[in-house]
């Protein structure tokens, strides 16, 4: 069994091989067990460079620690290139959990980022524990601001475990956007990912502890088994207090908040499942666009989660610590440095449709229907006529294909064999909330609704006069589905004036949105049979491949691709899509026209489908959103209160779109003669949810800070391109190829023949038809392209390009020719420096007793030399010095001879010296990291104490009411009397929670930063600076970049 434990940075020989030591974690199996330590490694060896293995450190045979690594020697040097790639490559892989580093995540994604985007990271770097609510609007880019918040978080080592819970129809998207963007990889955990982890792995695989990022849906989390798996995945809490789970993120996160009631808002099936799961994150990102209901108590129910040592559900808003978690910005009020709109108007307009003929009578015979089986109805089937009924009205407002589909099945439904019962009425019912759930896959969506209809069908027990209308409704739709409708003719011609006037196709793009499957098939083929197939796709959820009537299989992404694709490059000009799939959709590129196929009954969902094009990055101005209107149809005024809403109330959705629909629904139902919008719940939303003003000042602190952080990390298209031409030399490749014609001569770069060993990286610089794509290092340059990939600090190349000249820390196992010395001169201007002087480069890494990182800097130590005395400088005229410009000429062997000479009393000097630096820098980490825990424990501690008061004074408020006759329950129903009685014992609870972390959290803060042992340091680059009169036909100078130390 090995001796020595392993720390963070450490270079150790496990197996046979050289590894470089990410993480260690103490452990023991039994409470009476010997300690033992997980030890997470990261290869160094040339054929299995950065894989990463786990070991339990004591079970491992002959396994060894490399304390002492040595200064490098200046046997060999390293060409000024390739020793300044090096440097930026340790500088660029520094972390710490101190202010002190700036921002890394801007430059490790493939993104062009706006400044308004910065704000949620920058106010996550101020949080000891990250709650933000990123509230922006509709397209503003909520989720690439919630992926920087990730990557910098994990540029910092800061988490490592990542969950993302989002609707269903979300999750590839999220997916999608996470690999392409910042190249990380994410599972999605739904019932097929579990079936394979079983038949690959058995059955006692748990999904949940499987890879350490996941995406879910919130509706299969909320479910019995994979709550159990989650459950039984929890490992005990890890030292310092740190939760299992290191990072949620909730997208689309009001859906978690609890239902509004008339008299008291009640949790959701959603709302218990988050509430089981979010005490094991230690960081939490809930994004929204609607945060807010209109209900004060829902809302901060809401916030609790988020953050409970913040907030405590009850009727009052804490205005104060609002500000202090979310980020909240509209579009209308969104202006440049020059106080211009950022984002293009929108214009919502009507198509005008006449319904005549066989149109008309389905809905006059369907109005008919509905009307004569409600005026019978019973409180024992009431509920499942309505719902199937409104099943029936909405497809029939989508299109003759949809509702014959629905109306064959009410028909054969209509008299089943026995009278159906309660646990009938239940089933239907549970089938009405699984209908109301986020679906991503249409043909599941489609056999719910089918066997939603047929139960609740059953109930109708239909008169005559009632089954010969159904019948007269089956053949209307049997005659209808096989010719276009008016809605049909209306889109054709607009089609043809609108995007092919003349018979000639322009360069616009419509993107059409329909709900049902059904109608999409619908649609297509009489795009198709109008000669038009060739310029038509669908979208699905639940999109795997689709033939094209080219024959050409495209699977989603190809999809998504080819309408993103340049007018110029891909025929493509209509896209036909269902909500199951449109959800998450970024397709703003080139397109500007959007036609609702139906009106969606809430209005949210009618404002996310128009910002699928009216979002960031859309270069057209205005957008145009287009919808159906029926002249003559008296009920039509009901679907356009819905247009209203979101035309004129968008800031507001959230407080009065689930009551429109729920309106509209009982409206074209017959039960209804006008919609009321709940003004009392918008003007609550609107006291207690203001957006935030972004000033021109605010954005010039953005841009400051980013132009900050870019010229601390160094961090340009020529240093990248720096460290990976070297790189690629390291491993023995020629290098990139410049593009030399075109209008990306001289900014665009390709790869080929990638080295044996980089394979990896292979689909990251390929598109999806399996072309070459050209390289840029700058984000301008990669701006609306689609034939480059952007390298970032973290696109793979990169991460590989860093992970040679990491394997150079220690040039272990690793062939010969692709080795360092690690040690290099630069010939500088005599008037820069008189005498020549001796840097050295070194890594102080402090590790807290768990084995994180929590802080790493590079330090520098070293002085002018004449012959072997070295004369110390400050580290800040160092500084200085390794910043000067110089030269790499060939060195005259008599210089270099006597610099090896003078090499071992420079050696000892330093070494002294660097002990000496190590001690002065770990007395300060010491001391920041002593303010950070002392701060942190203070905050906390005030935070606990102010939410103990509150939850004492609503605690006595809620039994003073309870316990008052007059008061108590008054018109309330059973599940909210339930309800209010859950939230006493909650917040009773709470309180004693509360108690007891008032001690232990503070505690846990101040052990987080406590260091284990003190910092050590690791020498990195050995450097010379050569007045120019010291070496013959040294020439004028060059730039040399080099990393600041970190401070």
């Amino acid at each position: 069994m090995p001796s020595t434990i392993p720390e963070q940075g450490q270079l150790v020989r496990v197996r046979g091989r050289h590894f470089i030591v990410q993480d260690v974690w103490p452990g023991n199996v039994h409470p009476k067990a010997p300690p033992q330590h997980r030890v997470r490694l990261e290869a160094l060896d040339d054929d299995r460079l950065g894989e990463p293995l786990d070991v339990i450190w004591e079970h491992e045979v002959d396994a060894t620690v490399h304390d002492d690594l040595g200064l490098p020697r200046p046997d060999d040097w390293d060409p000024a290139g390739r020793f300044d790639a090096f440097l930026l490559a340790c500088r660029w892989s520094l972390s710490s959990v101190l202010e002190t580093l700036p921002l890394q995540a801007p430059f490790r994604g493939a993104i062009q980022i706006e400044d308004y985007q910065l704000e949620p990271v920058v106010r996550a770097l101020r949080m000891p524990r990250v709650n933000l609510l990123i509230a922006d609007d509709v397209g503003l880019g909520k989720t690439i601001e919630a992926g920087m918040v990730l990557q910098e978080l994990l540029a910092r080592q800061r988490i490592r475990r990542v969950l993302v819970v989002c609707p269903a129809s979300l999750q590839n998207q999220w997916a999608e956007e996470m690999d392409q963007k910042f190249a990380l990889r994410f599972e999605i955990v739904d019932r097929d990912y579990m079936q394979r982890l079983r038949r690959e792995y058995g059955v006692h695989v748990n999904p949940w502890a499987s890879y350490p990022r996941l995406i879910t849906s919130m509706d299969f989390l909320k479910r019995e088994e994979p709550q159990r798996a989650f459950r039984a995945a929890l490992r005990p809490q890890r030292f310092g207090g740190l939760r299992d789970w290191d990072l949620l993120i909730v997208d689309e996160a009001h859906n978690m908040a609890p239902s509004g009631r008339t008299n008291y808002v009640r949790d959701s099936d959603r709302t218990e499942m988050l509430r089981q799961i979010i005490p094991h994150f230690e960081h939490r990102l809930f994004l929204t666009a609607t945060p807010h209901n209109g209900y004060t108590a829902s809302f901060t129910a809401l916030l609790e989660l988020l953050d409970p040592l913040r907030f405590a559900r009850g009727p009052t808003l804490n205005r104060e610590q609002l500000k202090a978690v979310m980020v909240r910005r509209l579009k209308d009020e969104m202006v440049d440095a020059l106080g211009r709109r950022r984002f293009p108007q929108r214009r919502v307009d009507a198509l005008s449709v006449e319904l005549t003929g066989t149109g008309r009578e389905m809905f006059d015979a369907l109005d008919a229907y509905g009307r004569m089986r409600l005026d019978r109805s019973r409180p024992g089937d009431k509920l499942p006529v309505q719902f199937a009924l409104t099943l029936l009205k909405k497809r029939l407002l989508s299109s003759p294909a949809a509702f014959d589909a629905s109306i064959r099945v009410h028909q054969s439904h209509l008299r089943p064999p026995e009278a159906p019962t309660e646990e009938n009425a239940r089933v239907v019912e549970s089938l009405r909330r699984r209908l109301a759930e986020d679906i991503a896959d249409d043909d599941e969506k489609d056999r719910l609704e089918e066997t939603a209809q047929a139960e609740s069908s059953a109930f109708f027990d239909a008169t005559p006069e009632e089954a010969r209308l159904v019948e007269r409704l089956v053949e209307l739709a049997r005659t209808a589905r096989h010719e276009p409708d008016a809605k049909v003719r209306v889109l054709l011609d607009w089609i043809a004036q609108r995007l092919c006037p003349g018979g000639r196709w322009n360069d616009d793009r419509l993107l059409v949105f329909t709900e049902y499957r059904d109608t999409l098939n619908y649609l297509h083929q009489a795009l198709v049979a109008q000669g038009w197939g060739d310029r038509v796709l669908t979208l699905h959820g639940g999109t795997n491949q689709e033939v094209g009537l080219d024959g050409v299989r495209r699977d989603r992404e190809r999809i998504k691709q080819a309408f993103r694709q340049k007018p110029s490059e891909n025929p493509i000009r209509i896209l036909v899509a269902t909500d199951a799939a449109s959800e998450g959709l970024n397709l703003q590129d080139h397109c500007r026209y959007l036609i609702h196929w139906e009106i969606p009954w809430n209005p949210n969902k009618m404002e996310q489908r128009n910002g699928r094009i009216d979002r960031h990055g859309q270069k057209a101005d205005p957008v145009f959103c287009w919808h159906f209107a029926y002249t003559g149809w008296e009920d039509q005024r009901f679907l356009d209160v819905v247009v209203d809403k979101v035309r004129t109330q968008r800031a507001d959705l959230g407080s009065v779109g689930d009551v429109i629909a729920a309106q509209v629904e009982e409206a074209l139902r017959g039960e209804r003669r006008e919609i009321r919008t709940p003004e009392q719940r918008r003007k609550i939303l609107k006291d207690e949810l203001q957006a935030e003003v972004v000033t021109r000042e605010r954005i010039r602190e953005l841009q400051a800070e980013l132009t900050r952080a870019r010229e601390a990390w160094h961090v340009h298209a020529g240093t990248k391109r720096l460290v990976l031409e070297e790189a690629l030399r390291l491993a023995g490749h020629k290098g990139l190829e410049p593009v030399e014609s075109g209008d990306l001569a001289g900014i665009g770069w390709l790869l080929r023949n990638l080295p044996s060993t980089w394979s990896e990286c292979r689909p990251a610089i390929h598109d999806a038809r399996g072309r070459l794509l050209h390289l840029v290092f700058d984000e301008e340059h990669a701006r609306d392209r689609k034939d480059v990939a952007l390298v970032h600090l973290d696109h793979p190349l990169m991460k590989r390009a860093l992970g040679v000249f990491r394997q150079n820390l220690w040039s272990a196992g690793m062939h010969e020719s692709h080795r360092m010395s690690r040690a290099s001169y630069r010939v500088v201007r005599r008037r820069d420096l008189a005498e020549p002087a001796v840097l050295l480069v070194s890594r102080l890494v402090a590790v807290g007793f768990s084995g994180n990182k929590l802080h790493e800097q590079l330090i520098l130590v070293g002085g002018t030399f004449r012959e072997g005395e070295v004369r110390l400088e400050q580290p800040e005229r160092l500084q200085e010095w390794l910043d000067l410009e110089g030269r790499h000429p060939p060195l005259p062997a008599a210089v270099a001879d006597l610099l090896r000479r003078f090499f071992p009393r420079h050696e000892r000097r330093l070494r002294e010296a660097l002990d000496q630096r190590v001690r002065t820098a770990a007395a300060d980490v010491a001391r920041r990291l002593e303010r950070r825990a002392a701060e942190e424990a203070k905050k906390l501690g005030q935070l606990i104490d102010e939410r103990r008061r509150e939850i004492d004074k609503r605690i006595a408020e809620m039994l003073e009411d309870r316990d008052n006759p007059q008061l108590a329950f008054q018109g309330w129903d059973l599940p909210e009397r339930e309800q209010y009685d859950r939230d006493v014992s909650w917040l009773k609870s709470r309180r004693e929670q509360l108690d007891r972390e008032r001690e232990s959290e503070p505690e846990a803060a101040k052990a987080r930063y406590t260091m284990r042992g003190a910092p050590r340091a690791f020498p990195l680059a050995l450097l010379y600076l050569l007045p120019d009169d010291l070496v013959p036909s040294a020439g004028s100078a060059r730039p040399a970049p080099a990393p600041a130390e970190g401070r």
